[in-house]
């Protein structure tokens, strides 16, 4: 699987738009959607390739300005191209206009705790329904299978 490819993966998993600057970071080296600025293009790199060089674990960046950072770890390597899916997770994912994870952390406690004006502005902003324990496994999977159609 491609960088660009496991970028959209992630986007379909956390419900975002993809429409933010992002970027991978393996051993200090920046990939990137366009080879500019000292990165190197997302496109022409891929998991195989960072799993034959050893590489067992590398960061994923979404909008730098909420500063989203995602750890990413290689368990196996199949050696060959298969059906992507989700084999765990915990938590709802958190939207992407919140403005980072600091942001989103005070809007779930807020809510968890019961009363006040920010729990107020925590249900304007997640939403009534929003449940921060909620994770469907099932739903991720559907997802991601719809990436191969």
């Amino acid at each position: 699987m491609l960088f660009r490819s496991l970028h959209r993966a992630i986007q379909v998993l956390f419900g975002w738009s993809g429409g933010r600057l992002h970027g991978f970071v393996v051993d200090g080296e920046v990939f990137g959607p366009e080879e500019e600025g000292g990165e190197r293009a997302e496109r022409e790199t891929s998991v195989s390739d960072l799993a034959a060089e050893g590489v067992t674990e590398f960061i994923y960046h979404y909008d730098y300005g909420a500063e989203w950072e995602i750890r990413l770890s290689i368990l196996h390597h199949h050696g060959t191209a298969s059906a992507l899916r989700c084999l765990a997770g915990a938590g709802a994912a958190p939207p992407e206009h919140i403005g980072g994870v600091l942001r989103f952390r005070r809007f779930v406690s807020a809510l968890r705790k019961g009363e006040g004006p920010e729990r107020q502005t925590a249900l304007a902003e997640l939403g009534p329904d929003f449940d921060a324990d909620a994770f469907d496994m099932d739903a991720c999977n559907r997802a991601l299978g719809s990436l191969s159609q």
